[in-house]
């Protein structure tokens, strides 16, 4: 067990943290958020589905993109609950002290909160760790406070 911690911790780590910590929000070079998908979709039954290009909404420098008129009228109404902890990047990398750029299409819902991960293996090993979202919340909460 511990051999998988130590090798999904360096290869959260290895992602380019770059200056991620001054962002709100996780983006590609044009400013789209979680790759294009609906923010809203992952919390219905199917998952998250892409969002149109057509059917966007501009939130702390971030572009979202929505499938329906009804998601982005949602997401509009509540940005907040919404978007994804940690400004979208991975919640084991933030538990680490690092901000690490996060896989939208690996995912998880914890009390009604979306969070994403670097990898399926990573998520697997921050799933087990107890208080690791506490860890990542105060993390998260240092590396906003200075930017």
């Amino acid at each position: 067990m511990l051999l998988v911690v130590l090798l999904t911790g360096l290869a959260c780590a290895s992602g380019a943290p770059g200056d991620l910590h001054v962002q709100p929000f996780a983006t590609d070079a044009q400013g789209l958020a979680l790759g294009g998908f609906d923010p809203v979709s992952y919390f219905s039954p199917g998952g998250p589905v892409p969002g149109e290009e057509g059917r966007s909404a501009d939130w702390h420098g971030a572009t979202f993109r929505f499938a329906t008129d009804a998601n982005r009228a949602r997401f509009v109404a509540e940005p907040a609950r919404y978007t994804p902890q940690f400004g979208g990047h991975c919640a084991f990398g933030l538990s680490l002290g690092e901000a690490v750029e996060a896989d939208p299409a690996v995912w998880t819902l914890r009390d009604d909160k979306l969070y994403l991960n670097a990898s399926p293996a990573v998520r697997f090993v921050w799933r087990l760790i107890p208080g690791a979202v506490g860890r990542a919340e105060r993390r998260w909460a240092g590396l906003a406070g200075a930017s």
